[in-house]
């Protein structure tokens, strides 16, 4: 399987102060930290990644919308479920008991790991190198990555432990984290209610306002840089790239793409537990073409 260079992209999973970097890059796309800037720099921003901001602070395409393309391929899984999935508890970066996989989770993650080796075992034999392996350095996609190692493993390939890549970690709530809307309008945090509320609504602004969380609009903007990136390590190199991570990240990456054009950007961030939702919780979504063995036309 192929490895990282020193200085490639992968790598700045090594340092802390790369992944900061990135953020705050990612942020200062027009000089200032979103946490501080006002509505027209909000709409700069979107505009320059594609998007205006339309009524509830949706986003919707421009109609010169271009999607992001790549050279390699992207497979995206998001991790099982887990208790804040489950009862919709907004989430930091910790690691708390709360956004460890349920045994519902575990399942999900068991169940994709079959499919996945039906599918892809026989390419990953044939042409190793061709395939890259990351994961977001939180313990749920680790534990969502580990039944695809096994069963992998089980059939033959010397899968590799994935790539930690902070890059594709999931959007942070801030000083939210660990509770639910129900619990904010429960405590004494009234200020804040309203603005979860157009959270959960589908406002790609809406965040903490003591300014320790993402929006939407911060996270689909360091989706916007790790695609550069992707496609800068490993574009034109026919290389298929797995990545074990999130739902949220995983939409950003989606919309940027416009992998459903069918589907407006309300609809693709639809967590609906009725069955609307296309986001398959630990089963392989195919965000890229998949590139076959080498020397072959097709899987």
């Amino acid at each position: 399987f192929w490895k990282p260079t020193v200085l490639g992209f992968a790598r700045m999973c090594a340092s802390p102060m790369l992944y900061r970097s990135l953020l705050l890059r990612s942020s200062r796309l027009f000089g200032e930290p979103l946490s501080s800037m006002v509505r027209s720099e909000a709409e700069a921003l979107a505009a320059a990644l594609g998007f205006h901001i339309a009524s509830g602070d949706v986003l919707q395409y421009k109609e010169d919308y271009k999607p992001v393309t790549l050279t390699c391929g992207l497979i995206m899984v998001p991790h099982g479920k887990t208790p804040s999935n489950k009862d919709h508890i907004f989430q930091d970066h910790s690691d708390s008991h709360l956004s460890q996989l349920l045994p519902e989770g575990v399942k999900m993650a068991k169940d994709g790991a079959e499919k996945c080796v039906a599918t892809y075992a026989e390419a990953m034999r044939k042409s190793p190198s061709q395939w890259v392996f990351y994961r977001s350095p939180l313990n749920r996609t680790a534990a969502t990555a580990e039944p695809y190692i096994s069963c992998f493993r089980a059939a033959g390939v010397d899968f590799p432990e994935p790539i930690v890549d902070p890059a594709v970690i999931e959007l942070t709530h801030g000083t939210w984290a660990g509770v639910s809307l129900a619990g904010l309008k429960q405590s004494e945090r009234t200020s804040e209610v309203g603005v979860a509320e157009a959270y959960r609504a589908g406002s790609f602004l809406a965040k903490a306002t003591d300014g320790s969380g993402e929006s939407k609009l911060d996270v689909l903007a360091r989706a916007a840089e790790w695609l550069k990136q992707l496609e800068r390590e490993h574009g034109g190199q026919q290389r298929n790239i797995m990545v074990f991570g999130h739902g949220t990240f995983q939409n950003c990456v989606e919309l940027l793409l416009r992998c459903y054009p069918e589907k407006t950007v309300a609809e693709l961030f639809d967590r609906n537990p009725t069955g609307s939702s296309h986001l398959r919780r630990g089963e392989v979504h195919v965000l890229a073409p998949i590139f076959p063995p080498h020397g072959q036309s097709h899987l």
